[in-house]
């Protein structure tokens, strides 16, 4: 079967192949795609590796164009071409670097997010259990009447729970997912 596009409609095909020939070698640079994912999942299911991988590509080529711009306004490149090449393309590496980096804060603000709510989650679903809700139907309650990063979770869990997955292994999945000890 043939894989989806990595870009979006508006992205030339030329350029959506150039991506996917360049994919295997960022996952090189940034440690695999395993790592993306991960990661990824974490942020929710709307996310993909290969979407991830276009952006990457394109903090690059922007870094690189950043680059070439500063170079030219500062003078021009004159006899300086071998170093001048060597700045664009340690921009290119910066670029992709620094997408990667973006990732890993957004996952770790969501994540210090998530701790901050879990408390007050916790002890919203210990009071409808308490009141003699059961467990799916807490959780229901909680992710209904809550807004935040927890309450997202739980409906992903409850979501889960409605395509066949039992309960007890959608909130092991989410604990995974939110390599949260808390949840564990």
């Amino acid at each position: 079967p043939e894989r989806p596009a990595a870009g979006p409609v508006w992205f030339p095909r030329w350029a959506t192949s150039m991506v996917e020939a360049l994919a295997p070698r960022l996952a090189w640079v940034t440690g695999g795609d395993s790592s993306i994912q991960r990661r990824l999942d974490a942020l929710g299911p709307q996310h993909t590796v290969d979407q991830f991988r276009l952006e990457q590509v394109l903090w690059g080529l922007g870094s690189a164009l950043l680059t070439a711009v500063f170079l030219a306004l500062r003078g021009g490149v004159g006899g300086r071409l071998p170093s001048s090449l060597l700045l664009v393309a340690l921009a290119v590496v910066a670029g992709v670097l620094a997408r990667d980096q973006a990732l890993t804060r957004a996952v770790q603000r969501r994540l210090d997010r998530l701790r901050a709510e879990l408390p007050t989650v916790i002890e919203m679903l210990a009071m409808a259990v308490g009141a003699g809700s059961s467990l799916a139907a807490a959780l229901e309650r909680v992710s209904s009447a809550g807004h935040g990063v927890v309450a997202a979770e739980l409906s992903r869990v409850l979501d889960d729970t409605r395509v066949g997955l039992a309960l007890v292994p959608a909130l092991q999945q989410m604990a995974s997912r939110n390599e949260l000890n808390e949840m564990g």
